[in-house]
C-alpha cells in the first residue's frame, strides 16, 4: 500500500514497526495524487444529516459528495487515465450504498454502476 496509508497504522497500532514493501512510494504513485484532495487517502468533512432506514443509516450530502469528488477526478484527469473499475466507494451501512448508488445513476446513468463499485 501507499507509504501515506500505512503510516497511521503503523504508528496507531504497531508502534512504528509496520514496513512497506520495496518501492512503494514509486510503485503506488498515481498521476492524480499531484492534487491535493486526491491524494492516497483523504478524510471530508461533509455536513449533512444522517438518517435511519430500519436499522441501517444513510447521509445524502455525502453521497452527492462522492459524486462531486468522482466529477472532479473525471474532469481534472479523465482524458489521461481509463478510471473504469479502478474506483471504489466503501460504506458499512447497506442504505447508504443504495443511497451512493441512486446518486451516481442520478448523474451518469446506469452504466456508471459497470465503471465504479
Amino acid at each position: 500500500m501507499n507509504p501515506f496509508i500505512s503510516e497511521l497504522p503503523s504508528k496507531v497500532f504497531y508502534h512504528g514497526q509496520l514496513k512497506d514493501g520495496p518501492d512503494m512510494d514509486v510503485k503506488t504513485k498515481a498521476i492524480w495524487h499531484e492534487k491535493p484532495v486526491f491524494g492516497p487517502y483523504r478524510f471530508f468533512n461533509v455536513n449533512g444529516m444522517e438518517s435511519k432506514t430500519g436499522t441501517s443509516t444513510k447521509n445524502v450530502q455525502e453521497a452527492l459528495a462522492a459524486v462531486e469528488l468522482y466529477r472532479k477526478l473525471e474532469d481534472d484527469f479523465g482524458e489521461r487515465v481509463n478510471f473504469a473499475l479502478r474506483i471504489g466507494v466503501i460504506s458499512m451501512y447497506k442504505e447508504q450504498l443504495w443511497e451512493l448508488k441512486r446518486k451516481f445513476i442520478d448523474a451518469y446513468g446506469n452504466g456508471i454502476l459497470e465503471r465504479i463499485e
